[in-house]
């Protein structure tokens, strides 16, 4: 470095440090939320879940609840405020479908000159996060309360490697510029790695390095649950208390609360262990003829008793024959039958 670039330097570490006391002083409270217990205005949060889940339509239920003010997912009070969506990766009639599908099935009308929500399409002119920051740092600050880029990935710039924490952090530091100039809170929708999620710590559901997860301030995660079209959603954060874990539901076009479900029961990607059976004894003749009483039994009661006892018909009337042959049975006439059906006796018990 040269004796200017040395000095310049020294000069910016001393602009720049400040004692806790004076520190304390200006910032006797956290930012205000704007989502309450996930996300402070200027935060960055991201959203990850694997592909094809339907986080897009979870993001756009997000974005839905910013812009009126209404509780996300029910649950999670926002404040209200104009919410921008990057969207990089639908078609324009696709992004128009969704969010016209997720307004109507929270009774929300949207008028040509609702301006609550605005949409940047990037699809086929992709612009990346670098670009993202200089184009915002000239306008004016406050006009977004809420920023949402789907998908991160694409918006990822040139020749850089997802899974290099040197890489990763560089790009997190031009989404902090991004809110320092907007005065926006940032919603990064990112996919996880390929396999099952079930047994990996919140941090580390994500695809690509670990800096992903450490430089966000909340990181928000779904992962699939044991039931069907049922999630469990996840979270870890840095400046609210931990949060319970909670199942959702897909039901087109929304995501719902499921709070009959249990966070635990995750999906492993493995079938459930079989069950201890006890074994079963084998079938013979002696074990059927232990069916019959020693007084006379009709052979309809001996077969019932043998199908209650998982053995079919046309094996019990075959082990039925056999016992009477091997002397486990007596066949004894049945009082008034002309026909010559006959009854059921057992000897009294002896093994076989």
């Amino acid at each position: 470095m040269t004796p200017d670039a040395d000095a310049e330097a020294a000069a910016w570490l001393d602009s720049a440090l400040i004692p806790w006391g004076e520190l304390i002083e200006r910032h006797p409270t956290l930012r205000s939320p704007l989502i309450e217990g996930l996300l402070r205005r200027g935060e960055t949060m991201n959203l990850i879940a694997n592909s094809k889940v339907g986080k897009r339509w979870l993001v756009n239920d997000l974005a839905i609840s910013v812009a009126t003010g209404r509780p996300w997912l029910g649950i999670f009070p926002t404040a209200p405020g104009h919410v921008l969506i990057i969207d990089n990766e639908l078609h324009r009639e696709t992004i128009a479908h969704r969010l016209r599908a997720v307004a109507k099935a929270n009774g929300i009308e949207v008028g040509a000159d609702d301006r609550t929500i605005t949409v940047l399409p990037l699809r086929g002119r992709l612009q990346n996060v670098y670009q993202l920051a200089r184009g915002f740092q000239e306008r004016e600050a406050g006009q977004y309360s809420l920023i949402i880029v789907d998908a991160f990935y694409r918006a990822l710039p040139p020749d850089t490697d997802e899974n290099a924490n040197a890489d990763m952090a560089n790009v997190y530091n031009a989404v902090d510029s991004l809110a320092d100039s907007t005065g926006a809170s940032t919603v990064l929708v990112h996919h996880a790695s390929k396999g099952s999620q079930s047994d990996k710590m919140v941090t580390d559901v994500g695809s690509g390095a670990g800096a992903i997860s450490r430089a966000a301030d909340t990181h928000l995660i779904l992962r699939r649950h044991q039931e069907e079209a049922a999630y469990v959603l996840d979270f870890a954060l840095r400046s609210w208390p931990p949060a319970t874990p909670m199942c959702l539901r897909w039901r087109f076009p929304q995501w719902e609360l499921a709070p009959d479900l249990d966070p635990a029961a995750l999906w492993t990607g493995r079938k459930p262990a079989k069950k201890d059976v006890p074994e079963v004894e084998e079938w013979n003749a002696w074990r059927l003829a232990e069916l019959c009483p020693e007084e006379a039994t009709h052979p309809a009661t001996v077969l019932l008793k043998a199908s209650r006892a998982g053995l079919s018909e046309r094996k019990a009337k075959g082990l039925l024959a056999e016992a009477v042959e091997l002397g486990y049975l007596t066949e004894v006439p049945r009082p008034g039958d002309k026909r010559g059906k006959n009854m059921y006796r057992a000897h009294p018990p002896h093994p076989p």
